[in-house]
């Protein structure tokens, strides 16, 4: 899920902290789920999906085929 949650993070153009802020989880929760590091409970993923406006699907496995050409793009840029 890391590298979906960071996409999603900055396609809304927030930060670690302000991801942390809005949904109320620590910054080294965010840091750590984006680092692969951690994976969330299901909760917390069903707490993130429903902040980005996405499916659990999408925030674990990518986004959906309208999305894919600018998420390939941004993930060559990162």
């Amino acid at each position: 899920m890391k590298s979906h949650l960071k996409y999603y993070r900055k396609r809304a153009g927030l930060s670690q902290e302000q991801l942390a802020s809005k949904t109320k989880f620590s910054v080294s929760t965010v840091a750590s789920m984006e680092n692969g590091r951690r994976d969330g409970s299901v909760d917390t993923i069903i707490s993130m999906a429903s902040f980005f406006g996405v499916t659990v699907d999408e925030l674990l496995f990518g986004p959906n085929d309208s999305d894919s050409t600018t998420y390939k793009k941004t993930e060559e840029v990162s």
